[in-house]
């Protein structure tokens, strides 16, 4: 089909249907979505590939489909019989079932997820690509070929921290980049906010989206709400802000577990300090290199340290340098190299 063909659009379906035929034919990447880029595309982008809906990509011998694409286009590469197909997957959909702390509406649109274009595709699937150890355990338990990566960010990282440059006086850059989808982690982050204001704390919070905001909250003068944006547009905004500290609680749940190590190289982009759940599976790694800090899951101990933050002024002691995290990030890149060229350009097995 030829992009200049008139197509009805009766549905927002068949609007995204639209627009991949727009991507296929222009090579564009302006809707892709953060699994399609940080897990293959950042790392591909000059593997000869052709593109065949917003999320899926081929070569004469490979299929790649990233999480979800139109109905159609998935539809059209599960045909391909003679090409090997690898579909790229970073969240816990089985969580969707018994897991109170993700909004309801998210979690119809996981089971959604779960019960079509996932199950046709991880069935059709030669390996499973997924990002974290507790995803990886789940599919190998489901009985899939099963490959973990690692999150990589193509483009260069912060050199430092930016609490270096913050002013005596200035209010302590807090920032919290989670969506209304982590519904539970969001209210955690807007409960220690509360209660360091009511400390008279020089902080100001930076957060995306008005979702679960108290009314009194909404327009207070040190709560910065920035717009949704489309991933595309996300990604270029993040890289204009500095934050001195970026908060990443994740409360025990069965979805949160399946979390990957990508808040790392997000934060490290605007040269933010993490500030990390115990809870979190790549505690271990920030608490090692030094890299961030790591807190249990309780709003009185977040509200107290981050109070001491606002005084403290100079982390310097408490932080070491960013690089562990540059290192990760540009390791990740070269093992996704290496195992998408193997994948694409291999002999067909068939």
């Amino acid at each position: 089909m030829k992009i200049s063909e008139k197509i009805p659009i009766r549905s927002s379906e068949d609007l995204y249907y639209c627009y991949s035929l727009f991507a296929r034919n222009m090579h564009s990447s302006f809707q892709t979505i953060p699994t399609t880029d940080i897990y293959f595309l950042n790392s591909n982008r000059e593997s000869g590939l052709r593109r065949e809906g917003i999320n899926s990509f081929s070569t004469r011998k490979a299929i790649v489909v990233c999480r979800r694409d139109h109905p159609a286009v998935v539809q059209r590469l599960l045909g391909e019989k003679n090409k090997r197909l690898y579909y790229v997957i970073d969240d816990n959909l089985w969580a969707a079932e018994h897991d109170l702390s993700l909004p309801e509406n998210y979690r119809e649109r996981l089971l959604g997820l779960r019960n079509g274009q996932h199950k046709k595709l991880s069935t059709a699937a030669e390996t499973i690509v997924v990002a974290s150890q507790a995803l990886y355990e789940i599919y190998d338990r489901h009985g899939f070929r099963v490959k973990l990566l690692d999150p990589y960010w193509s483009e260069a990282l912060s050199s430092d921290w930016s609490f270096q440059t913050l002013p005596d006086k200035a209010p302590l850059r807090i920032g919290y980049l989670g969506t209304a989808s982590h519904a539970a982690d969001r209210k955690f982050v807007l409960e220690v906010f509360e209660k360091l204001l009511a400390t008279g704390a020089n902080v100001e919070l930076t957060i995306v989206g008005e979702d679960n905001v108290p009314p009194h909250l909404l327009r207070h003068p040190k709560l910065r709400i920035l717009k949704h944006l489309a991933w595309y547009f996300y990604r270029r905004r993040l890289f204009k802000h500095r934050f001195d500290v970026l908060l990443y609680p994740l409360l025990p749940s069965s979805f949160n577990d399946a979390r990957s190590a990508n808040k790392l190289a997000e934060h490290a982009v605007c040269g933010g300090v993490g500030v990390y759940s115990d809870s979190w599976a790549y505690s271990d790694f920030v608490r090692a290199n030094r890299v961030g800090f790591v807190w249990k899951n309780d709003v009185g101990t977040w509200t107290d340290n981050l109070l001491s933050l606002s005084h403290e002024r100079n982390f310097q002691d408490l932080v070491g340098p960013i690089s562990p995290v540059h290192e990760r990030n540009a390791q990740a890149g070269i093992e996704q190299k290496a195992f998408w060229s193997k994948c694409l350009h291999a002999p067909s097995i068939y």
